[in-house]
């Protein structure tokens, strides 16, 4: 399979940019009284590139849970569930793994989680 192309790697660091800021406004203003004025400068882009990755504030929100699994937690996840398991015990530590995992990446996400909540 082929690595992805630079205009791809750029869309896609762009619209976590774009997202991460969202996350942030959204936790401190709430929804209703953010603004993609607000949203773009946050982010440093101006609010037109806002809407060259997406439709409108409503698919902003929506596309939070979507950074969130996408880039931290499907990633370490795969990573853990690759591991074989032989034993009860082994077992058990996976899913130690698995819940740690998952407490991380809300700690690291509080604004993401803020927004969702």
């Amino acid at each position: 399979m082929a690595g992805k192309s630079k205009k791809e790697e750029l869309v896609q660091k762009r619209s976590a940019q774009i997202l991460e800021a969202a996350a942030r406004v959204f936790a401190q203003k709430g929804y209703h009284n953010a603004t993609t004025k607000e949203i773009a400068a946050q982010a440093g882009v101006s609010e037109g590139t806002i809407y060259n990755y997406f439709q409108s504030k409503e698919d902003l929100l929506l596309s939070i849970p979507r950074l969130i699994s996408e880039t931290t937690l499907l990633p370490s996840l795969s990573q853990i569930l690759a591991t074989p398991i032989t034993s009860g015990e082994e077992e058990e530590k996976l899913l130690t793994l698995v819940l740690d995992n998952a407490f991380q990446t809300l700690q690291s996400n509080v604004d993401f989680i803020k927004v969702l909540f």
